[in-house]
């Protein structure tokens, strides 16, 4: 199964990598949209091997792809400072890894089933896609607040629309990671 989640990441980087030039958050929401049925899918279906499969797969894809425009999209951003805020990004990614691992733990030691993990994948795609909702508004609005320059600093590059990008990765990362 872990193999199947890694080609559909090797795709998605891909494909994300190709086609991140047709706007950095509208491909974000459309990967997330599609994230968003293939939990429900895997909450259906979690009971039957072949189709879990085909939806790890699917969900490889769909969790590596984002990480390309949020990435251009912070280097873009972030023009005077484009490593620490790559750096940033990593971090957050890292984050979620720890994160999302603890709390589908914390679901299966709570007695909750298998079936519950999905579930927490669908309620943390939501927050993603809030998120990314409201980075794409603001965006167009010019009015985005910048939440992370308490930790970057605006000297540093931290721009108002780099920082909701690492706040909508963050998310995207703790989304993906509660297997």
């Amino acid at each position: 199964m872990l193999l199947l989640f890694g080609i559909g990441g090797t795709i998605g980087l891909l494909f994300a990598g190709r086609y991140v030039g047709f706007g950095h958050l509208q491909l974000v929401l459309a990967l997330l949209g599609a994230q968003f049925a293939t939990f429900i899918g895997l909450w259906l279906w979690v009971d039957r091997p072949i189709v879990v499969g085909t939806l790890l797969l699917a969900w490889g894809f769909l969790f590596l792809a984002p990480c390309v425009p949020l990435q251009t999209r912070v280097v873009e951003k972030a023009v005077d400072a484009p490593n620490l805020a790559s750096t940033l990004n990593q971090a957050a990614f890292n984050v979620g890894n720890a994160l999302g691992p603890t709390f589908g733990a914390a679901l299966l030691s709570a007695g909750f089933g298998y079936r519950s993990l999905p579930l927490l994948g669908l309620a943390l795609t939501t927050l993603a896609i809030l998120l990314a909702f409201a980075a794409m508004l603001g965006s167009e609005r010019g009015a985005v607040r910048d939440l992370t320059s308490q930790w970057i600093g605006s000297e540093l590059g931290a721009t108002p629309e780099a920082g909701w990008a690492d706040v909508t990765f963050l998310a995207l990362c703790f989304y993906g990671s509660d297997d």
